[in-house]
């Protein structure tokens, strides 16, 4: 076998032909790595036809890899003459290399994404065929991108394109290759290959990495590379860039303390979200402890803030906790709702509040039920006030089965047609004696709900004893492009302590609120 692997190189043309026909008849399958080699390479066509028939006649997956190699050559006779070769095997691997070249074909790129282990094995095959050197640069980049996200290891010869996608494997690549890619001329590419440095673990790596941050800073483009270069050097031990820019927030304000504090954020390590939570909890001097609002915001930013900073909702300092809070309802974190409650319960009243205004602020159905399950550790009054500030009917629906006298109010808003009017701001008023001046003011005792679809809205009044007049306020939006928003008021007779079916009618005619109230549930 040997030696008829060695006579597929003879210059004599008729001496390959006959080694390649004599190698099937043997179907050895150390042969196929030569026989695959002949019918790519070889200049005789008779050749290359012998050398794809003995592939068939051996038959194993390597052969099988082989012929679905040849199925994608360039020369259209070898390629239909391996696509018949694979038709008359029988195996599972000749039937999925056979479906994906009609994948490949129609560009059915839902069907590429769904490939099994067979058909796995084929697009590797594909990706070191002639065909695929030669398609356009989308087609194979949308192709080397599926076989890497199907976990199929693509063959050295991509290595280049794979490195001008920002992609490094590491059964390709090298850290030559690595250190390469800090200097290329993509942005993403030079993120990808500080990413993949910091995978390695090569400590030497950070002064490049250091270089390569100082040079992302001094061109002034898109911070992400920059901040993907000092999170490499964070990963790989050097807190050097967190340093210097936990220093710029500490003693600097203005646009260099934003720039610090946002690129800190998107560098996302836990040592550069503690050092943003380092300097809100401990403010530095005038003037940078201006910053510890732009820090606040910037910690929303990094993905991963609550997970870091979890163990600080049990501080022992109040101040820290209190912080805490206005850090969890800035998150869009699933938990935060649930780490917000557990604030509720904090003994500090001003970290208590706080976060039961977070909670009020969220104004969802999930808040107040997460509200409501606090009455048993709160006291009713402040879980009645903080669902008070809900406009979602949930909240009143809660209010209603603590045991307080709670005004409700159920309403609706008509137009000039009777039509409900969708998108009205509504608000209650109550006059009230002003201690600066000692007048009568009307002052808003409720929260400011929209009108639904249906014209419908939803408010509770937990702190009107019955004593002072009510009046209903809407602001209705503008009805057409120039025109601007109106305001209609009108008094509110509601019954306290009941809840009020409230239905409200703008009059344009007279330019007035007719407004009419039903208790329908006695407290």
């Amino acid at each position: 076998m040997r030696g008829l692997c060695r006579l597929l190189r003879h210059r004599n043309a008729l001496i390959r032909r006959q080694a390649a026909q004599a190698l099937g008849q043997l179907g050895h399958a150390d042969a196929v790595p030569f026989l695959l080699r002949a019918a790519r390479r070889d200049p005789d066509q008779y050749v290359r036809r012998w050398s794809i028939q003995s592939l068939e006649a051996i038959a194993t997956d390597p052969a099988v890899d082989a012929l679905t190699e040849v199925m994608f050559s360039t020369r259209v006779e070898d390629a239909r003459a391996a696509t018949q070769s694979l038709r008359q095997l029988a195996s599972p691997q000749a039937a999925a290399a056979l479906r994906l070249r009609d994948i490949l074909t129609a560009h059915d790129w839902e069907a590429l994404d769904a490939l099994d282990k067979h058909g796995q094995r084929a697009l590797a095959a594909v990706l070191r065929s002639e065909q695929y050197a030669s398609w356009p640069s989308a087609r194979r980049r949308r192709v080397l991108e599926t076989a890497l996200r199907l976990g199929v290891t693509p063959p050295a010869s991509v290595s280049g394109e794979l490195a001008d996608m920002g992609l490094y494997v590491s059964e390709v690549h090298t850290l030559l290759d690595l250190v390469r890619g800090l200097f290329h001329r993509s942005p993403d590419v030079r993120a990808s290959a500080a990413t993949r440095l910091a995978d390695s673990g090569q400590t030497w790596a950070t002064r490049l990495l250091y270089f390569g941050f100082r040079r992302e800073m001094r061109k002034g483009e898109e911070r992400s590379t920059a901040a993907a270069f000092a999170r490499a050097m964070d990963r790989l031990g050097d807190s050097r860039v967190i340093g210097e820019l936990r220093q710029t927030l500490e003693t600097v304000g203005g646009q260099p303390a934003a720039e610090a504090a946002y690129l800190l954020a998107d560098i996302g390590t836990p040592n550069a979200i503690q050092a943003l939570f380092d300097v809100a909890a401990n403010p530095p001097p005038p003037p940078a402890y201006r910053n510890v609002p732009l820090v606040v915001s910037a910690i929303q930013r990094a993905p991963d803030a609550l997970t870091v900073l979890a163990p600080h909702l049990d501080d022992e300092s109040a101040s820290v906790r209190r912080l805490m809070v206005d850090i969890v309802a800035r998150s869009n974190d699933p938990v935060r709702l649930s780490l917000l409650a557990e604030l509720a319960r904090d003994p500090e009243p001003s970290v208590c509040q706080a976060a039961l205004d977070a909670l009020a602020a969220e104004n969802t159905e999930e808040a107040a039920a997460t509200l409501f399950e606090l009455s048993g550790d709160l006291p009713e009054e402040a879980i009645a006030r903080a669902l008070a500030r809900f406009t979602v009917p949930a909240g009143v629906e809660y209010i209603q089965q603590l045991s307080l006298p709670t005004t409700v109010i159920y309403g609706i808003v008509r137009g000039d047609d009777r039509r409900p009017l969708p998108a009205t701001e509504v608000q209650i008023l109550a006059e009230r004696l002003s201690t600066g001046d000692e007048t009568w003011q009307w002052q808003a005792v409720s929260a400011r709900a929209l009108t639904n679809e249906q014209g419908e809205f939803t408010l509770a009044l937990v702190d009107w004893q019955g004593t002072s007049r009510l009046r209903l306020k809407l602001v209705v939006p503008a009805r057409r492009e120039g025109l601007s928003t109106e305001t209609f008021v009108a008094p509110l007779p509601l019954e306290h302590g009941a809840a009020n079916r409230v239905e409200a009618t703008i009059d344009r005619f007279f330019d007035r609120l007719a407004v009419s109230v039903e208790p329908v549930i006695s407290r």
